[in-house]
C-alpha cells in the first residue's frame, strides 16, 4: 500500500465526515460542536503518534512491518507537521482575536491542519512550516468572490441612496477607490514601494539561502494585507523617513543593477505591486465591513468555506496553482 492510497482509505473518510457534520450543524445552528472538534484533533494526533511508532520501531528491527513504506511517506516529515500546526493555532487564534471567524471556526481550522499531511499541498510556502497557508488561502479566498458578489449591489444600491442616483455613486466610488485624499495614496504608494524594492534587493543579497522564500513578492503582499491596518499609519505619519529611504534604495539598485532596464523593470513592478495591493486592500475592507453587518444580522456560517478550502488543498485544484 503506497502512502496515497493509506492517506485516502485512513484519513480522507475522516476529513470528509468532519467537514460534512460541522457543515451542516453551522448552517442549522450557527455554531460548531466541540465534540466534532475534539475528535478531530484526536484522531489526528493519535495517527500520527500510532505512525510515527510503528515507523520507529520497524526502522529498528524490533517490529517488522509488511507495508512499511506507507509509513514512511507518512511520518518523514512529521517536524514539520508539528510546527505548522503551532503556526496554524497562533493564526486561527490571530484572526479569532481580530473578529474574522468565530472561536468554532478557529478551532475547526486547526483540525484541517491536523489533518492534511504536507504531501497533501499543492503548493508550499515556507518550506513546509506554514504549509496551512495555502489551506486560509483556499478558504478565504472563495467566501471572497461570493461576498463581493453579494455586497456589490447592495452596497451600490446604498451609494445612490446616499448621493441621489445610481451613475454618480459609481462616479464618486471610483473617484473614491482608495482614500479620501490623494496626499495619502502617493505617501501609502511610496511606502509600499520601498518595502517590495527592499525585499528585492536582500533576496538577491541572500542569494539561494532558504531564509528566501520568506521574502518572496507575493508572500510579502499577502502577509502586508493581513497586517496593513498597523501600518497604514506608520506610512502616512514619517512620510520624510519612507521618502528618504525611497531616495537611497533607488541609489543602492542604481548602483548595484549594471543595466538601466533591469532597475526600470524592477522599480515598475515594485509601482505596480503597490498600485494593486492598494486597490486589493480598500475593496477588502468595504467587502469585509459589509460581510461583518451582514453576518450580525443573520448569522452567515463559515464552516462550509472552511470545509471547500481543505477539498481544495487536498485534491490540488488547478484553480489554486496560480499561487506558486
Amino acid at each position: 500500500m503506497d502512502s496515497q492510497l493509506f492517506l485516502n482509505i485512513v484519513v480522507l473518510p475522516v476529513l470528509l465526515i468532519l467537514g460534512i457534520a460541522t457543515s451542516r450543524e453551522d448552517l442549522r445552528i450557527s455554531r460548531i460542536n466541540n465534540l466534532f472538534i475534539a475528535t478531530g484533533l484526536i484522531f489526528a494526533l493519535g495517527l500520527y503518534a500510532l505512525a510515527l511508532t510503528g515507523h520507529t520501531l520497524d526502522a529498528l528491527g524490533i517490529l517488522k512491518l509488511t507495508r512499511a513504506e506507507a509509513l514512511h511517506d507518512f511520518v518523514w516529515d512529521i517536524d514539520k507537521w508539528a510546527v505548522n500546526l503551532i503556526v496554524s493555532a497562533v493564526v486561527a487564534y490571530t484572526l479569532w482575536r481580530k473578529e474574522a471567524w468565530g472561536a468554532g471556526d478557529a478551532k475547526l481550522f486547526i483540525v484541517y491542519a491536523s489533518l492534511i499531511p504536507m504531501c497533501q499541498y499543492p503548493v508550499v510556502y515556507f518550506h513546509h512550516y506554514f504549509a496551512s497557508f495555502f489551506l486560509l488561502l483556499a478558504i478565504f479566498i472563495p467566501a471572497s468572490v461570493y461576498v463581493l458578489l453579494i455586497s456589490v449591489g447592495p452596497i451600490l444600491r446604498q451609494a445612490a441612496t446616499e448621493r441621489g442616483n445610481l451613475t454618480r455613486a459609481l462616479l464618486c466610488s471610483k473617484i473614491r477607490l482608495f482614500y479620501q485624499r490623494r496626499g495619502e495614496v502617493v505617501k501609502l504608494a511610496i511606502g509600499l514601494v520601498d518595502v517590495f524594492l527592499l525585499t528585492q534587493l536582500l533576496r538577491a543579497g541572500l542569494g539561494r539561502r532558504p531564509s528566501v522564500v520568506w521574502l518572496d513578492q507575493n508572500m510579502i503582499f499577502y502577509l502586508m494585507l493581513l497586517g496593513f491596518r498597523r501600518i497604514e499609519p506608520l506610512f502616512l505619519r514619517n512620510f520624510k523617513i519612507t521618502l528618504a529611504c525611497f531616495i537611497g534604495l533607488l541609489a543602492a539598485f542604481a548602483v548595484f543593477s549594471p543595466f538601466a532596464s533591469s532597475f526600470v523593470l524592477k522599480l515598475g513592478g515594485a509601482t505596480g505591486r503597490s498600485v494593486l495591493f492598494l486597490i486589493v486592500y480598500r475593496i477588502a475592507k468595504i467587502v469585509i465591513r459589509f460581510f461583518a453587518e451582514k453576518s450580525e444580522k443573520h448569522k452567515i456560517p463559515f464552516a462550509p468555506w472552511m470545509f471547500l478550502g481543505a477539498l481544495i488543498t487536498w485534491f490540488g485544484s488547478p484553480l489554486m496553482r496560480f499561487f506558486r
